[in-house]
């Protein structure tokens, strides 16, 4: 669009240009999707997916749906506010004046630790979108930040934006599908160029949600057009691990461990949270050697009997039995470890801080079905905590136990190593719909680490199709950081 909007002459013969005000639009911060993100800084953001009725959920029928199955707007509020319960926060209110309602995208990022790398996207308002951007419109974005957050370039051209070209993307709700509202659709219009790079970095911590403001400036006229939040980062608790190789072969001291799973804990997994994860021990447990060491009438001798007995080596444990195989194997660790397990046990509620990873040559498996891992439950009734824990965060960590045991194959995934790690920590499946869920998915959706890697078919089997982020499900969202941050291990 051109930059005059009428001239007048002056008494020097010249021509004054008047400058009309900058377009209507939104601005986004983004980062990559898939390959361009391992889980090394914390990003979420509202997908469109997620509330509007544009893709197919294989297990819920042909018509396209959203991926979330709660109210919408219990959804938006996770992103509008720093916490439930707290008011929408001003720096979403002062873009408030749209057809169309702002929800920012929040990143989680440590002080002085290495700086992270969004992009930018466009979306024009329907008010404004009957022609697109214009390569000659001298719009100027700039970057006002809080104190100790830093932006690189402070400003950028929006035609330089703009070169890919206008795209367009329809946003559906239907009626029945949108908590009581009126059906409606919308085609929005946007542009993206994911090659140039906005460079953000924090130099200090807050206690408080801090910003990137994005103005949109013409001459004399500036508007507020979109904003990033900046989570919390004062206080860094920590995620202490023991590895624990729990050996069936005699001599063996290590069982098979995913690659680099250290570097993973500190540098990709839960900092997304701005919580460390360091592994502090490393134990092993070869249960033949013990079995040869101790006799059948001593305690320890008698328990690796039973265990044996009940778990042969080498042969396939049935999934029905893995709940169980989990919980004797806990035990059995906790009988023999004097070096890391603290009096009271894996499980004892004041005592530990630890979480234990556990990994086995165990096979746990059923036809064509097998498990790769899970995350050892309290000994407390399960049941009796669903009903303790409703409308709580806090009951999370009464439900989830220290303890993860991981078996064959399982070992040597990342994703498995870490989904696990996850229920430990307090998290729940994404596509959970117990009371324990603050919001839930149709599984096999998102690139979350706590969503499944493949669907359900109409019949709420295991044989719907993949997940389209299978081999990328590292992300994490920002209502989960809340959930993980409150976990009692985590100190």
């Amino acid at each position: 669009m051109g930059t005059t909007s009428g001239s007048s002459s002056s008494n020097h013969g010249t021509k004054d240009t008047q400058i009309s005000a900058p377009r209507r639009f939104l601005v986004h911060f983004r980062r990559p999707i898939k390959g361009g993100y391992n889980g090394s800084y914390g990003f979420d953001w509202l997908r469109d997916e997620y509330i509007y009725d544009i893709k197919k959920v294989v297990q819920a029928g042909s018509k396209p749906k959203r991926f979330y199955r709660g109210n919408v707007h219990d959804l938006i509020k996770e992103y509008t506010t720093l916490k439930p319960g707290n008011s929408t926060l001003s720096e979403v209110t002062e873009i408030g004046n749209t057809s169309e309602a702002y929800v920012p995208a929040w990143l989680g990022i440590f002080p002085d630790r290495s700086e992270v790398e969004l992009y930018l996207q466009i979306d024009q308002l329907t008010t404004d979108d009957n022609k697109p951007l214009s390569s000659n419109d001298s719009t100027v974005l700039e970057f006002s930040t809080s104190p100790g957050i830093v932006v690189s370039p402070t400003k950028i051209a929006l035609k330089k934006l703009i070169t890919k070209g206008q795209k367009s993307r329809k946003l559906v709700r239907s009626g029945e599908q949108t908590d009581g509202e009126n059906g409606y659709s919308r085609n929005i219009k946007y542009y993206v160029d994911e090659s140039i790079k906005i460079n953000i970095k924090a130099t200090s911590s807050s206690n408080k949600a801090r910003f990137i403001k994005v103005i949109a400036k013409r001459g004399k006229y500036q508007r507020k057009v979109g904003v990033l939040m900046i989570y919390p980062n004062r206080d860094i608790p920590n995620a202490d691990i023991v590895i624990v190789h729990l050996c069936t072969k005699s001599g063996a001291t290590t069982v098979p461990t995913p690659p680099a799973y250290q570097h993973y804990l500190k540098y990709r997994s839960f900092n997304q949270a701005l919580v460390r994860g360091e592994v502090k021990g490393i134990s092993w447990l070869n249960l033949i050697d013990e079995k040869n060491n101790h006799s059948l009438l001593s305690t320890k001798g008698k328990a690796l009997h039973k265990f044996l007995l009940k778990y042969p080596p080498n042969t396939n444990v049935s999934r029905s039995e893995g709940s169980n195989l989990k919980k004797d194997i806990v035990k059995l660790y906790e009988l023999f470890s004097e070096k890391y397990v603290p009096s009271g046990g894996i499980e004892g509620t004041n005592n530990n801080n630890k979480t234990f990873v556990i990994f086995t040559d165990y096979k746990v498996k059923t036809g064509i079905y097998t498990t790769l891992g899970s995350a050892q439950a309290r000994e407390k009734n399960m049941v009796e905590n669903l009903f303790d824990c409703t409308f709580n965060d806090d009951c999370f960590s009464k439900v989830w136990g220290n303890a993860v045991v991981l078996f064959d194959k399982g070992n040597i995934q990342l994703d498995t190593f870490a989904h696990e790690l996850g229920h430990s920590f307090s998290l729940p499946h994404t596509f959970s719909s117990s009371s324990l869920t603050r919001h839930s998915f149709y599984q096999g959706y998102t690139d979350n680490l706590m969503d499944y890697s493949y669907l359900l078919d109409r019949t709420g089997k295991e044989s719907g199709g993949t997940n389209p982020y299978k081999h990328h499900m590292w992300s994490l969202f920002k209502w989960q950081w809340d959930l993980l941050r409150k976990d009692q291990s985590i100190k």
